[in-house]
């Protein structure tokens, strides 16, 4: 031992044990210590070391405990409560893992010429869209005011109809209901076509106006028919019980309205007459006579 005279600073006490303590930080081959026993260099202890109350004589052998559990988060899979556990990244819809790496996995689409993707989803399984691109889609040009029309499966152009201010027009004929706007056949036209044909009626609410003619049925006049020569015919039908007679075209029926006409019999039979005194019906051998007139 060493006198205390030897020892420097501080205060020793001892107890009835020879056992001394020293309120202090104790340094062994340190000049500062900074815990109660600071070493510089190893420490050994023969019959072994604490640790608070866990005191041991050798170094405890293996690994020593386990885990509580190790769970999977979104996008991972695996894990567990105990032993060796591996996490591994979710192979989702359009998702890839590798051994080192996670990647997508985009759809295997082929577009023809002129097309390409326009959107496509992972998880979709319509895949992707093809679409027409610029150089093979839509071509053509127009005019302002036009409305376009197609003139090809992929291209545009003019139409005849096109607006002038508030104003509709049409460079062209118009027929209504898919109707030609030709002369009706059977009406004496010649060889004239009709810038609007209407498979209806056509009503105003003020008035027509035309600087040539207005033709009913084929019959076209430049003014309102006055005067003239009331030309008449006289037309027969014979050997039908219900025979009727018809006037020519542009002629009118005189006399009697409706399928009617007026009736001479050859021989006495019995007829029947409409309330207006026209022959409805006959016999054989009964002779209708209609009379036809036109004004020229």
């Amino acid at each position: 031992g060493h006198p205390a005279s030897e020892i420097g600073s501080g205060t020793f006490s001892g107890d009835v044990n020879d056992i001394w303590s020293f309120p202090g930080k104790v340094g062994i081959g340190v000049t500062s210590p900074t815990k109660r026993l600071d070493v510089d260099g190893y420490v050994k202890g023969r019959s072994g070391l604490c640790i608070g109350d866990d005191c041991r004589s050798s170094w405890p052998g293996g690994g020593g405990g386990d885990i509580t559990a190790v769970y999977a988060g979104n996008g991972l899979t695996g894990g567990g409560t105990s032993g060796d556990v591996t996490l591994h990244v979710g192979a989702g819809t359009g998702i890839s893992v590798g051994s080192n790496s996670v990647g997508l996995k985009y759809p295997s689409k082929s577009c023809p010429s002129g097309k390409a993707i326009r959107s496509f989803n992972l998880g979709s399984s319509s895949g992707p869209v093809c679409v027409d691109v610029g150089g093979d889609g839509l071509s053509g040009s127009g005019t302002t005011n036009y409305i376009p029309k197609w003139t090809g499966s992929k291209s545009l152009g003019n139409s005849v109809i096109y607006q002038t201010g508030s104003d509709i027009k049409i460079s062209g004929r118009l027929g209504t209901a898919g109707r030609s706007p030709s002369c009706p056949n059977g009406w004496s036209c010649g060889v004239h076509t009709y810038d609007i044909y209407a498979d209806g009626a056509i009503h105003a609410n003020k008035w027509i106006e035309t600087n040539d003619k207005i033709c009913i049925r084929g019959d076209c006049r430049t003014s309102w028919p006055g005067g003239g020569t009331l030309q008449c015919t006289v037309r027969t039908s014979t050997g039908n019980p219900e025979a009727i007679c018809y006037c020519p075209s542009g002629y009118t029926r005189v006399g009697c309205s409706g399928a009617m006409s007026e009736w001479n019999a050859d021989y006495i039979g019995t007829l029947s007459y409409g309330s207006n005194g026209c022959l409805s019906k006959g016999y054989r051998s009964v002779v209708a006579v209609c009379y036809c007139c036109k004004i020229q």
